[in-house]
């Protein structure tokens, strides 16, 4: 079944819009929605028959993955931004490998990951740990790098000082955590006479890619590192996500400013920061291709439908790249919800100082660890 409409607002209520990235170019106004009554597939491209956007729909409350002519590929050639660790990845090997000191570099997942890292050309590793034990891991995995460089350090909090100061002296284009409590870590990083130099807050962001189930990657700060932060430390935290935005090519970054709800409340101080936020971006605080809304719940930030329902308008409803939660409970539960249910990839970073620093849970697998690794290849790429 073929259906033909002139705007979004002519398609059938039924028929719920999920996927939509760019407005058509100037001249094309008509588009061609089709829809397969059996698959329940629906897709559109311009009169000119190029795929300037990708609209999966929903009917009779069915979904399905959208392919174009077999291969979920196409549709991204016509996109501006990165929207999948898949591609991620293959921008990570085009790049000039970036050397990258990992430290306590002496767990299983973080030596699969640097050396699939190696491997893939993205870096050159700087393995800072206990050399026997990196070696015996290394045997038991059967794991091999081609020329990664190995130094001794006794104990944890040598092998953090030892992979700060690579970075430092510039010996290393950014940083790793290996199998190390974070605490230690980020004394290292923050010793004032030997660590890095930090511009302002320092964070975490972390950035989800949920296959499929949005439409685009998701950049959510700060579920790891900075509690309860106030409206000046909220500011810092939009301000570290747009570097990890700019290495995945979003050039008009939308951020949501989470909150229970849309509108202001005195008695949910989120909500009030949130409006002030909005305010700060709309006087180009963040930049003048930064689009900040808040207060804006989560089913809004992510769901353009509910947006209409609820009635509420906003170019970042349904449509969020950044996702900015009150406090790091929110982060927290939003991160694990997202890859313990959802089956969510992740990929986190440190922002704030000069180069990129990888930083994820011991407990994470060596995929999770090398989306990490090429996400900050990226970010260092910026720098050179």
């Amino acid at each position: 079944m073929r259906k033909r409409f002139k705007s979004f607002s002519s398609v059938p209520r039924s028929w719920d819009l999920r996927w939509f990235y760019h407005t058509p170019p100037a001249g094309k106004k008509e588009m061609l929605f089709w829809h397969d009554s059996h698959s329940d597939i629906g897709y559109n491209s311009h009169s000119n028959g190029a795929f300037h956007r990708l609209i999966s729909l929903s009917y009779n409350s069915r979904w399905k993955t959208l392919p174009i002519a077999g291969d979920p590929k196409k549709y991204q050639e016509g996109l501006s931004m990165i929207v999948s660790f898949e591609q991620m990845l293959e921008k990570a090997k085009q790049g000039e490998p970036m050397v990258l000191a990992g430290a306590a570099a002496q767990d299983v997942d973080t030596i699969k990951a640097m050396a699939a890292a190696e491997e893939a050309g993205m870096i050159r590793p700087v393995l800072v740990g206990d050399i026997p034990t990196i070696e015996r891991v290394m045997k038991e995995e059967g794991v091999t790098f081609r020329n990664a460089e190995l130094v001794q350090a006794d104990d944890m909090v040598e092998a953090c000082a030892k992979a700060v100061e690579l970075v430092r002296l510039g010996k290393a284009d950014f940083l790793m955590k290996g199998l190390v409590d974070t605490n230690i870590f980020l004394k290292a990083i923050l010793n004032k006479e030997t660590g890095l130099p930090v511009h302002g807050l320092l964070s975490h962001v972390m950035t989800f890619d949920t296959l499929g189930a949005y439409h685009k990657l998701m950049l959510t700060s700060d579920g790891g590192m900075v509690l309860y932060p106030t409206l000046e430390q909220k500011i810092g935290l939009i301000k570290n996500c747009l570097p990890v935005a700019k290495a995945l090519e979003i050039e008009n970054p939308k951020v949501a400013v989470l909150c229970a709800k849309e509108k202001v409340n005195p008695k949910m101080p989120a909500t009030v920061d949130a409006a002030e936020l909005k305010k700060l971006g709309e006087a180009g605080e963040f930049g003048p291709n930064v689009l900040v809304e808040g207060p804006i719940a989560m089913d809004l930030a992510v769901s353009a439908h509910c947006a209409e329902v609820k009635g509420f308008k906003s170019e970042v409803a349904g449509d969020a790249d950044i996702f900015i939660v009150p406090n790091i409970e929110a982060g927290n539960i939003m991160g694990k919800t997202l890859g313990d249910i959802l089956g969510a990839k992740a990929a986190g970073v440190i922002v704030g100082t000069d180069t990129p620093i990888v930083m994820c849970s011991r407990a994470d697998n060596d995929e999770t660890k090398l989306c990490s690794i090429a996400l900050g290849c990226l970010m260092a790429g910026l720098n050179k």
